[in-house]
């Protein structure tokens, strides 16, 4: 079987933490990008 490239794209909180070591075990990230949030402000 092919192995798949995964790439987490992700802000640095919490709940990407979560999702990040929840898959780990199961996939290999061939990159991770946090990028930084959009102001909400106009």
């Amino acid at each position: 079987m092919q192995q798949k490239k995964i790439i987490f794209l992700a802000s640095d909180c919490e709940s990407s933490r979560w999702v990040y070591h929840a898959l780990q075990d199961t996939f290999t990230f061939e990159a991770i990008i946090l990028e930084q949030p959009v102001s909400k402000k106009h």
